[in-house]
């Protein structure tokens, strides 16, 4: 319950990103599409990098730790992006892109491990299933959601289209949205995925 719960308020959150970043470049900044296309697939940059660091991430730190305060540092930085005004520099946005993409991978990656951590193998396929509905439909709540308060915020201000001061809410509210998924993760076991660190030293041994 912990995971599953905590997962998707975490993906309601994250999953607006995608929905809410090139509108507020390209509509509130008027950037061109390839502007912020440029911008916002820095973020890769960061998943990749995470790849690299993620087991011994886990395997310092545990489970536990890594949710419960990663998920902190996801909300701030989603929260950041609402304090982006057309005349930031590129080189700060990038630098807060590509650092949010190494904190949202590192949060998905730990979450589909431990996940599936207990579940038998026969019933893997099952899982996966269930798991990437799950993963859709809580993607799919957080955009309607940040929609909402995108467009009440414009409605307030009174602007026809929308502006880039419209999107602070929005960011701000999926940020806390994420942040909301840390009173999940906390009550997970401390030892909780620890069985998989030994697999993964066991398959390393192997190897050698």
């Amino acid at each position: 319950m912990p995971v599953s719960g905590g997962g998707f308020l975490i993906r309601m959150g994250i999953g607006a990103t995608p929905f809410l970043l090139p509108l507020m470049l390209q509509l509130g900044f008027g950037y061109t599409p390839f502007q912020s296309g440029l911008l916002t697939c820095s973020t890769a940059v960061g998943a990749i990098f995470m790849k690299t660091i993620v087991s011994w991430v886990l395997e310092r730190f545990g489970f536990r730790q890594v949710l419960t305060w990663n998920a902190v540092l996801v909300a701030l930085s989603m929260a950041v992006y609402g304090l982006f005004r057309p005349e930031t520099p590129h080189w700060v946005m990038l630098l807060v892109f590509v650092l949010g993409g190494f904190l949202r991978s590192l949060q998905f990656t730990s979450l589909n491990a431990i996940a599936f951590a207990d579940v038998a193998q026969a019933r893997m396929s099952h899982a996966t299933s269930l798991s990437s509905v799950a993963q859709q439909l809580a993607a799919g709540f957080g955009v309607t959601f940040a929609a909402i308060i995108l467009q009440t915020t414009a409605g307030l201000q009174g602007h026809g289209t929308l502006q880039g001061s419209d999107f602070a809410w929005s960011f701000l509210a999926m940020g806390m949205l994420t942040l909301l998924s840390v009173a999940f993760f906390w009550r997970l076991d401390r030892n909780a995925g620890a069985a998989l660190a030994v697999r993964g030293e066991g398959s390393k041994k192997q190897a050698q």
